[in-house]
């Protein structure tokens, strides 16, 4: 089978020309019309040619339209509503369910450490070590990703804050972010509104923006300074994230290593202050 639609276009993106570029992210972000529109139509939608309709497919790896079509109907079934994904599982109860998810999260984490750049985690740890203050966000389901990041990190570092969207007050935490802080912005495909606002605001003051998500096309890709993307696909009728998490711990693990002394004197510090609140049934660990 041809590699899907998104894979083909994160392998050629820095190659595509301008208008090329303007195809694909209205490509990925009308995807459930696009599948179903002549090359005629969906240049007059984009604002362009059929000429560079044709190109751009050919710059893909298909061999006409026709192909770049039927892939993309292809790639549709994979972006299932919930209720739809639910549904086709159940018409394939006979299949062990609770092995493809194993599998699936298996090759999520496999095609995530094969496909990230390393160079890019780096960058972004060097960034969070060097930042003023940082900020974390992910709504709805992502809510849990960046509480993860934020756990850990505040083990190690004082100057962060975990943003929601509970009470209205959002950006009242954000009011004094500048050019010297950092957001980490976690989003995937629906991507949560508020979690783009919050980071267009960022952007707007300078902030750098260090984004973990599902492609480089996602709309929070395309105003990040570093990109983290990482795998997700599931036979379930929700995202995987473990190769999210996988992620996450690569960040935490890089920032303690960059600021060695300062992560083992909060540790210390944590281990001596902590059991005496008898948080824990046990204190070993």
């Amino acid at each position: 089978m041809n590699q899907s639609f998104s894979k083909r276009v994160e392998e050629k993106y820095p190659k595509l020309t301008p208008s090329q570029t303007a195809l694909s992210r209205f490509i990925i972000e009308n995807h459930e019309e696009v599948p179903f529109l002549s090359a005629a139509k969906l240049a007059r939608r984009v604002g362009t040619s059929n000429a560079t309709v044709t190109r751009f497919c050919a710059a893909l790896g298909y061999a006409g339209y026709a192909e770049f079509q039927k892939d993309m109907q292809r790639w549709l079934q994979m972006k299932l509503n919930p209720s739809q994904q639910l549904a086709q599982t159940i018409k394939k109860k006979k299949e062990n369910v609770y092995a493809k998810i194993f599998q699936r999260d298996l090759q999520n984490l496999k095609e995530t450490m094969e496909e990230i750049s390393f160079a890019e985690l780096g960058k972004a740890v060097q960034i969070l070590s060097r930042s003023r203050q940082i900020y974390i966000i992910g709504l709805r389901s992502s809510f849990s990703l960046a509480y993860h990041l934020h756990h850990h990190l505040a083990r190690i570092l004082e100057n962060l804050t975990l943003l929601d969207a509970a009470f209205g007050t959002l950006y009242d935490h954000l009011v004094k972010i500048c050019a010297k802080d950092t957001l980490v912005v976690i989003s995937f495909f629906r991507y949560a509104r508020w979690t783009m606002e919050t980071a267009k605001f960022a952007k707007e003051r300078k902030a750098k923006i260090i984004a973990l998500t599902d492609s480089f096309l996602s709309p929070i890709a395309k105003i990040a300074d570093v990109v983290l993307q990482v795998k997700v696909a599931s036979p379930a009728f929700f995202s995987s994230f473990t190769s999210a998490i996988s992620v996450l711990n690569c960040l935490v693990e890089g920032v303690s290593l960059a600021i060695p002394k300062k992560a083992i004197q909060s540790l210390q510090e944590m281990e001596l202050k902590l059991p005496q609140r008898e948080i824990w049934l046990s204190n070993r660990g």
